[in-house]
């Protein structure tokens, strides 16, 4: 089922007023309030957030309001952005459990449940204080600085896309990352309301070429193309000035190396696993090809079927 877990509301670096909604509920929700509590550090009063209408449930939009291409919204683009004056406090509590705002993000990985929320709180206030917009490239996480900027990718499809993290959630134990509805369609969870992701954390400029691709997806309920992919030549020498193809990228080697057995068994030729970031990303590449016009058919065929497959030029 959908989630419906992180927080809507600003968290401010300042002591909050008083909580005024409903108590805390045992079962994790969407707060849209903050109280203070105590227990605070370095003179902070410790926010703490409460569910807002926890007897109404969120939904998704219906069809008339879903933009035609949503499944193809670009990334986000990382970029320099000073802290959010609300949403970064040095800690929280939600439902028993303190959470530390992390100082930065450089190296940061999660592996875990993603899910996504909707309509209940389109155009109400995220963490940030920015309005939720569920067609945006957005997402809620417990602890990384606000805004930030993180690549998910969906371990069960290897469709991956750039977040902007601008919201609080999900207090859920099994869930590390809350979707805007645009983000869960490009990574095909809609239908499932969840599912395993790897998160890796993005820098302004870092990696440029595998991070800023705005590439039209097909819809992910889309059916697989039936062809066969295109039976191109790749070249065997290492002269420079060859095409390659990303499909995906992973802070864990073995998901790419079954993404490259994947794509292997389905046809492709060349498709290898590279590292990068000092060991720290694992690219699933395929080239490289003669000409630009060979790996744009095989890259064709990659949208078709689902992948994200973007230009890597040597």
């Amino acid at each position: 089922m959908r989630s419906w877990h992180a927080l809507a509301a600003a968290l401010a670096l300042l002591p909050l007023a008083a909580c005024v909604g409903p108590a805390p509920q045992p079962e994790p929700g969407r707060p849209t309030t903050a109280g203070s509590s105590g227990g605070g550090t370095r003179g902070h009063t410790r926010p703490r957030v409460v569910i807002a209408e926890p007897d109404v449930k969120d939904s998704a939009p219906v069809r008339g309001e879903i933009p035609a291409d949503v499944a193809s919204t670009p990334d986000a683009v990382p970029k320099w952005e000073p802290r959010s004056r609300s949403g970064n406090p040095v800690e929280y509590e939600a439902f028993g459990e303190v959470y530390r705002i992390l100082d930065n993000t450089e190296g940061f990985t999660q592996r875990g449940r993603a899910s996504w929320y909707g309509k209940k709180f389109h155009g109400r206030k995220t963490a940030s204080g920015e309005p939720y917009d569920m067609f945006a490239m957005t997402a809620a996480h417990k602890t990384l600085p606000i805004p930030s900027y993180v690549r998910v990718t969906n371990l069960d499809n290897g469709r991956s896309a750039v977040v902007r993290i601008n919201d609080r959630g999900p207090f859920h134990s099994e869930r590390i990352i809350d979707l805007s509805y645009a983000a869960a369609a490009r990574l095909g969870i809609i239908q499932d309301g969840h599912a395993e992701v790897q998160i890796a954390a993005l820098q302004p400029g870092d990696d440029s070429r595998a991070v800023a691709s705005a590439e039209r997806l097909p819809d992910p309920v889309a059916a697989a193309p039936s062809r066969p992919p295109p039976a191109k030549i790749v070249r065997t020498d290492s002269s420079p000035g060859g095409r390659w193809l990303q499909v995906a990228a992973y802070a864990d080697p073995i998901n790419a190396v079954a993404m490259r057995d994947t794509l292997s068994a389905r046809g492709l030729s060349g498709v290898a696993v590279r590292d990068g970031q000092g060991g720290k990303l694992h690219r699933v590449v395929i080239g490289p090809y003669a000409s630009e016009a060979d790996a744009q058919d095989v890259r064709d065929w990659l949208h078709g079927a689902g992948y994200a497959a973007f230009w890597l030029k040597e």
